[in-house]
């Protein structure tokens, strides 16, 4: 059965982005590449059936003037790629719908990485290239939410048919969940880390070599260092926290006036 481009759109903006929450919730999602294979495998199920759309992940788009670029100013083109698109295959590929992936973590007011990602789109609205363009936008701010991070990034859009979409895994959950998701996002990635920093230092002869020949003041010392550091991280992680509460406790108080 022919699906329609408004049908997948509609999917893209209403479920596909609830899917995708409720994954970086769970943390099966961790980095841009984790959020762009998710993405592909859930349009893959949505326009299965029929056989004229098939998905492209960085496809090019080549012999394009860029305005504004360095080769542009040379009288030369350009090729662009955007993450993910719906292409239709009747007789030649024909992009409908281009997607745009984002993620940023532990960090507040990033908005601005996203006005490259929206010119790319604006362009290729503006020379028919695509019916619709998505910037998906992973970030857990704990400063806005995502509706306003939306509303304040779709605000610079000029063009129609290109729209920013936000999801904020911490919207909706209470002080406690919120703590909790933390927690588990600084194990996951500490666990990584950790776990190949181990093998280096089993890996390397070097270092057990150094090891043989530190001796006892030596090691005493490292260790020392490594205790100082992880109370430093410590601190720091702390820090983080309160600021956090205390950024909560501040919006939950505008929104009572």
């Amino acid at each position: 059965m022919k699906k329609k481009t408004a049908s997948i759109a509609n999917y893209i903006e209403k479920r596909l982005l609830k899917k995708i929450k409720v994954e970086v919730q769970d943390h099966y999602l961790t980095n841009e590449r984790d959020i762009e294979s998710a993405i592909y495998y859930h349009l893959r199920d949505k326009i299965k059936g029929d056989e004229t759309l098939r998905l492209g992940t960085n496809f090019t788009v080549s012999k394009l003037r860029v305005p504004r670029s360095k080769r542009a100013a040379k009288g030369k083109r350009s090729f662009r790629q955007p993450d993910i698109v719906v292409l239709r295959t009747a007789d030649r590929p024909k992009p409908l719908i281009a997607i745009e992936i984002k993620q940023r973590l532990h960090r507040n007011n990033q908005v601005k990485l996203l006005i490259k990602d929206i010119a790319k789109l604006e362009l290729f609205k503006k020379r028919r290239i695509i019916e619709k363009g998505y910037v998906l936008f992973v970030t857990n701010n704990y400063v806005q939410t995502a509706a306003e991070i939306e509303d304040e990034a779709n605000s610079w859009i000029k063009v129609n048919g290109v729209k920013v979409l936000v999801t904020n895994p911490i919207d909706g959950l209470s002080e406690q969940e919120e703590e909790k998701y933390f927690q588990n996002l600084e194990k996951y990635e500490e666990y990584n880390y950790k776990k190949e920093k181990k093998h280096k230092r089993v890996r390397s002869k070097a270092a057990k070599k150094a090891n043989k020949t530190r001796g006892a003041k030596g090691r005493k010392k490292a260790t020392k260092k490594r205790l100082k550091t992880i109370k430093e991280k410590n601190r720091k992680k702390e820090s983080k926290n309160r600021r956090r509460r205390r950024t909560k406790k501040r919006r939950a108080r505008k929104k009572m006036y």
